[in-house]
């Protein structure tokens, strides 16, 4: 599965002109919405027949300028879930961090899905992040 790095904002823009549907889903301002796409310089993304499925968003500086590099948003289209598009921009998303020289990079986790996701990573790519656990025990899903 092939994933491509690309400036942030044109990444979700991508996104957003191929599945205009996402704009419906209770996620889609969570992940992208407001100044939260203001601090992300790039993101990973999977493309299937030219259209971007999934992506992962990374700020250099933190979602709140704090210095700690963070992956913001990770998102697959809900008709493409469960084929591991979701861990591919991830773990693109991490090694363009290390990549970059980031020794840590923060994730905050919504979703217990997210969180087998990030256990289903190579022990070395977890090994960099800051896991923020925010799961509620699977409130959100």
């Amino acid at each position: 599965m092939n994933t491509k790095i690309l400036n942030a904002r044109e990444a979700v823009r991508l996104l957003v002109e191929a599945h205009p549907e996402i704009l419906q889903d209770a996620w889609c301002p969570t992940l992208f919405g407001g100044d939260r796409m203001s601090c992300c310089d790039e993101a990973a993304i999977v493309e299937i027949n030219g259209k971007v499925v999934a992506l992962a968003t990374l700020a250099p500086e933190g979602e709140m300028n704090e210095g700690v590099p963070t992956i913001v948003g990770l998102y697959t289209i809900r008709a493409e879930r469960r084929r591991g598009y979701g861990k591919a921009v991830l773990e693109a998303t991490i090694r363009r961090g290390i990549a970059r020289g980031f020794q840590k990079i923060r994730v905050d986790v919504l979703t217990t899905k997210a969180m087998q996701t990030i256990h289903a990573l190579p022990q070395e790519l977890q090994d960099v992040l800051i896991v923020n656990d925010q799961t509620m025990f699977g409130f959100l899903d």
